[in-house]
């Protein structure tokens, strides 16, 4: 099928192959292809993220629905938002205005839909998308490669629940900062000696506050509980039942190699960052043709191809291959995620927590979820 949309692009199916004169006009029917094909995916993730699936599908969806709002993905979608330049923020524009020319053009709706309607006989109809709704999906994707929080979990808890001091459990939950995972040399990342003396330092002034914390607090609160309560549970209430959405992570392996006979001339590549397999699936393809300004040739227009998958709801193909180049991307297994533990103030500990000596009051959030068939929580 060959589709004309609003501009210059054309959609050429079944896979959507994208002609179109510039990069917006692209992204703009790329958006509108997704929303043809995957708009329940694209929704019911939106929902995931916004804390709001339980006023959909039900009371089962409470307990998600509270863990997102707890970690607030709605502000770290803001920020990635406000961190985009706005060049990315124009081009997510772009790809929300296809997505809302499909919903205004089309009033045929998933099957799914239905399920998902708050009124009988009718199905849902869902909000127009907006560029923080592409962040959005953005951060639930950092989250589910954030693979170290159930490490972090696993690691205080068997500081908690033994008497083992610090550099023991450094010893049991080996620090990998310092080692290479790249075959990139420090002259190819820009990196010079400075820098690694720098980074050096900071870390080395790190583990002399986090040591200092563990001495100050976290040893003598231990010994209390214990003397308190040897036998009893109080100490394993340090658990990660707050964070069932941690069941979004099961990336146990992620690899990408390259691979050229010698003195060849060509290479093969493959990426492999072992996601979730899901239905519908997590990857999207679409093949994208346009034209774009050469630098290298004096600015003149020269057209460019690009085909490959991308995560459904965020713009662009994330792997892939060009007119001249072809990309991976993988999980390094890296630390993304880190825990504090707040002090509670003695004197005030329900409503302040002690910072670097000082009281401050916790900042508060008031939070309803509807819930379908049931009532607010």
């Amino acid at each position: 099928m060959l589709r004309s949309l609003v501009g210059s692009e054309m959609c050429i199916r079944d896979s959507p192959h994208i002609v179109g004169e510039n990069i917006d006009d692209v992204i703009f029917a790329q958006g509108f292809a997704v929303a043809e094909d995957r708009l329940w995916q694209i929704e019911f993730l939106r929902l995931v993220g916004q804390g709001r699936l339980a006023e959909y599908v039900g009371a089962a969806a409470v307990k998600m629905d509270k863990q997102t709002r707890t970690l607030n993905f709605k502000k770290a979608a803001q920020m990635l938002c406000d961190a985009a330049s706005p060049s990315d923020i124009a081009l997510v524009q772009r790809y929300v205005d296809g997505i809302n020319f499909y919903l205004d053009q089309n009033q045929v709706r998933p099957p799914e839909f239905m399920i998902m309607s708050t009124k009988f006989m009718f199905y849902h109809q869902p909000a127009k998308f907006v560029v923080g709704d592409t962040c959005m999906l953005a951060r639930l994707l950092q989250w589910q490669l954030g693979t170290n929080l159930p490490v972090e979990m696993k690691r205080w808890k068997v500081f908690w629940n033994s008497e083992r001091t610090l550099s023991e459990i450094n010893e049991l939950f080996v620090d990998q900062t310092n080692m290479s995972n790249t075959i990139l040399t420090p002259t190819d990342m820009n990196i010079n000696q400075q820098d690694a003396v720098n980074a050096r330092a900071r870390e080395a002034n790190d583990n002399v506050v986090e040591q200092q914390i563990y001495e100050d607090f976290f040893y003598p609160r231990r010994a209390s509980l214990n003397a308190a309560a040897p036998s009893s549970s109080t100490k394993e209430e340090v658990e990660e039942h707050h964070f069932d959405l941690m069941d979004l992570m099961h990336l146990e392996a992620s690899n990408a190699w390259v691979a050229r006979a010698a003195g060849g001339a060509t290479s093969m590549g493959a990426s492999d960052p072992h996601l979730q397999i899901t239905l519908p699936s997590i990857w999207y393809y679409s093949h994208l043709t346009f034209k774009f300004a050469d630098a290298s040739n004096g600015g003149a227009l020269t057209q460019h191809d690009v085909g490959g998958v991308g995560l459904p709801g965020i713009p662009g193909i994330h792997i892939g291959k060009s007119t001249h180049v072809s990309w991976g991307i993988t999980m390094s297994m890296t630390d993304l995620i880190d825990l504090w533990a707040l002090v509670a103030d003695p004197a005030n500990p329900d409503t302040h927590y002690l910072h670097n000596g000082t009281s401050v009051p916790f900042t508060t959030r008031t939070e309803v979820i509807k819930v379908k068939m049931g009532g607010d929580k």
